[in-house]
Order: C-alpha cells, then sequence, then structure tokens
C-alpha cells in the first residue's frame, strides 16, 4: 500500500514547497541587505558621524576616573 502511495505523492512534491518557501525568504532577505548596502550608505554614513562624535555633557555620578 505504501508503495502505491509513494508512486502517486512522493516525497519530493511536499519538500518542493519548502524549498520554494525558504528560498523566496532568503532572497528577499539577500535583496533586503543590498538595498541597505548599496542605496542607503550615505544615510547610515551620517548615523555613523553623528554617533562618533556625540559628547556626554553631565560628568560621571562617581567623579573622575584615575587609573
Amino acid at each position: 500500500m505504501s508503495k502505491i502511495i509513494e508512486k502517486f505523492l512522493p516525497e519530493t512534491r511536499r519538500l518542493n514547497l519548502f524549498r520554494i518557501l525558504y528560498s523566496s525568504l532568503f532572497i528577499a532577505i539577500c535583496i533586503f541587505l543590498v538595498f541597505r548596502q548599496v542605496f542607503q550608505i550615505s544615510e547610515f554614513e551620517t548615523k555613523e558621524r553623528k554617533q562618533g562624535q556625540r559628547r556626554i555633557i553631565q560628568p560621571g555620578p562617581r567623579g573622575d576616573v584615575i587609573d
């Protein structure tokens, strides 16, 4: 009986659905990362520069660090 079922419904048909789903998700993530890395580079460069130039106005609550 199982040979008949395997003949008409092979497991590869079920696996193809997951292969298509996961490959489409992987491609979508890759496209999103390329978009971020290539087309939004100037926005992130300005954010990086602002982050590096941030100043702390208030002194630390424990005083000066000597060591």
